[in-house]
């Protein structure tokens, strides 16, 4: 596991050691949002932290002149399961706290912020994009979501991804797996298996009505 420093335990003047052209910053953000009877709300900020440490494991042992450092994690999304226990904030608002973000850290003259996300909220992800697009408009700041190339390679049921994985077409998150399904319970039982419940005897809800599988597509057609 790499080492990486942590911004809230950090004074200023070791903030303004760091090297501004490279210094990489770490956000997990995902909301919290009900993921059946047998994972927590915060499962997809659990994955996302496992992802983050992942990003950075990888990214030091390609660019080990890089300091990585992580932010907490944010506990905000959009377009959450609408179901009681779920917590959803507007997508207009997610992006206004990471325009504020990219605009705190490029004034101190930093230039990354890298995201790790596990949730595919059509609204929430047009946030993250919206906000990336703005932060290098204005600011020249580089917001990274990878989030979307890994979805695409699910859903498209791409044969590297398959093969690296060893999952097959209906496990691996994509229409007939979106939600707390095989692909969710198999993350979770990697970053927190302690929190895992009794994931065997959960029995499939309904499949998504005729509207939301319409909406879906469209997301689909339209690149999310």
């Amino acid at each position: 596991m790499s080492a990486f420093l942590e911004y809230q335990r950090l004074t200023l003047p070791q903030l303004n050691e760091l090297d501004r052209s490279s210094t990489i910053f770490f956000i997990s953000v995902s909301p919290i949002e009900v993921h059946g009877p047998h994972l927590p709300t915060g499962t997809d900020v659990i994955v996302s932290l496992e992802l983050q440490q992942r990003y950075i494991d990888e990214l030091s042992q390609r660019h080990p002149e890089m300091t990585m450092v992580t932010l907490p994690p944010l506990y905000a999304g959009s377009d959450a399961l609408p179901v009681k226990g779920s917590l959803s904030v507007p997508a207009v608002a997610l992006r206004s706290v990471l325009l504020a973000y990219a605009k705190g850290l490029a004034a101190q003259g930093f230039k990354y912020l890298f995201i790790a996300d596990n949730h595919g909220g059509p609204r929430h992800q047009l946030a993250f994009e919206s906000a990336a697009r703005k932060a290098w408009k204005k600011h020249r700041f580089y917001m990274i979501n990878p989030f979307l190339i890994e979805f695409r390679m699910m859903c498209h049921h791409d044969a590297d991804f398959l093969s690296e994985t060893g999952l097959k077409p209906g496990t691996c998150g994509d229409d007939a797996d979106a939600h707390a399904g095989t692909n969710e319970t198999s993350l979770m039982l990697v970053a927190a298996p302690e929190v895992v419940g009794n994931y065997q005897e959960t029995a499939p809800s309904l499949p998504p009505k005729a509207k939301l599988r319409l909406a879906s597509g469209m997301v689909r057609s339209l690149g999310g």
